[in-house]
């Protein structure tokens, strides 16, 4: 009861819809430029958005093949203390 008035327990799922693809839209929106500005932006080292791009960067890395397997841990020491 609301100022000596009931309330009406109706709820209009079609605005209710609308409502929901909207913040959708918004959210979809905000990652997009989120993406854009870490390009762009320099981001804190250790931050969330500088994991972000570092992980992309390791992706792209991977899918190029851009890395080296050891088939031991003495193989691999023997290629970080050469290098």
């Amino acid at each position: 009861m609301a100022n000596g008035k009931t309330l009406s327990p109706d709820i209009d799922t079609k605005l209710l819809t609308g409502i929901l693809d909207d913040l959708d839209a918004f959210l979809r929106a905000g990652f997009a430029m989120r993406k854009k500005l870490s390009r762009i932006l320099p981001a804190k080292y250790g931050s969330d958005l500088w994991w972000e791009k570092e992980e992309e960067k390791a992706d792209t890395a991977l899918e190029r093949g851009d890395y080296k397997d050891f088939s031991s841990v003495d193989e691999m020491m023997r290629h970080l203390n050469a290098s």
